[in-house]
């Protein structure tokens, strides 16, 4: 009976060390997020600053989103993005007193718009984006196709389960 009580505390005392280790993880995974996130947008800044380009790296995501799917609701917009309206409609009338942008009625709905990309906005997304490509990749050097799918795995599902936490008022 001794000897069972002793593989029961050994048992629960690597139990409790084990979920301490990922614990540790955990935070070290949630710094990693924060200082990922805050790196990628310097280092998107830098990129705009250094090649002089006439937006922002947060307007040029806007661009993005409309390239991928043009004729969305600043709300659409505003849930990619996790923006609230008030910064998403900034960024849109800057964009729009820009002509990077169009807003439009939308003709079901009064005094909702859905926001297009202009001719100059197809050009600077055209513009700007192998620079962001070429941004991405070096920051990629080193990094196996497998490991890059496995981190878009584990970071979809970190944000599915915040998802679920987080109440977002968009």
């Amino acid at each position: 009976m001794k000897s069972f009580c002793v593989i029961m505390i050994t048992q629960k005392e690597k139990c409790k060390e084990i979920m301490e280790e990922i614990n540790q993880l955990r935070k070290k995974a949630g710094v990693m997020l924060i200082n990922s996130g805050t790196l990628m947008r310097i280092c998107k800044r830098q990129v705009f600053r250094e090649k002089k380009f006439a937006i922002t790296p947060e307007q040029f995501e806007v661009l993005s989103i409309l390239a991928e799917e043009d004729g969305l609701y600043q709300r659409q917009i505003a849930a990619i993005m996790l923006k609230d309206r008030p910064n998403i409609t900034r960024i849109i009338n800057i964009l729009e007193a820009g002509g990077y942008v169009n807003r439009v009625e939308d003709t079901n709905r009064r005094k909702v718009f859905k926001v297009f990309l202009t001719e100059k906005g197809h050009a600077i997304y055209k513009q700007i984006q192998p620079a962001i490509y070429e941004m991405r990749n070096e920051i990629n050097i080193g990094i196996e196709k497998e490991d890059i799918e496995i981190c878009l795995e584990v970071l979809g599902k970190f944000q599915a389960n915040l998802e679920k936490k987080v109440n977002m008022q968009i």
